[in-house]
C-alpha cells in the first residue's frame, strides 16, 4: 500500500486512502502540539492512540487523561 506524507505545523498525516468510502490517516503529532477544533455535520470519526496520551475535546467538554494507547 502507497502512502502519502503530509507536513502539518503540529507534525505529519500519513495518508493511505482519501476520500473514498472512507479516508484513513495515521496523525504524527509532535509532543506539545495541537490540532485546531473541528467540527463535522456529516463525518464519523474513529480515533485509536497507537502511542503516548492525548487531551481531547469532545462535545462540551475537556477529556484528559482517558485516551492512551492500549
Amino acid at each position: 500500500m502507497e502512502k502519502k506524507i503530509d507536513k502539518k505545523p503540529w507534525g505529519w498525516e500519513d495518508i493511505y486512502t482519501l476520500n473514498e468510502i472512507s479516508s484513513v490517516k495515521i496523525l504524527n503529532i509532535r509532543p506539545r502540539k495541537r490540532l485546531s477544533l473541528q467540527k463535522h455535520k456529516k463525518r464519523r470519526e474513529f480515533w485509536r492512540i497507537l502511542e503516548g496520551s492525548c487531551v481531547i475535546w469532545l462535545g462540551a467538554a475537556w477529556n484528559y487523561g482517558a485516551w492512551q494507547a492500549s
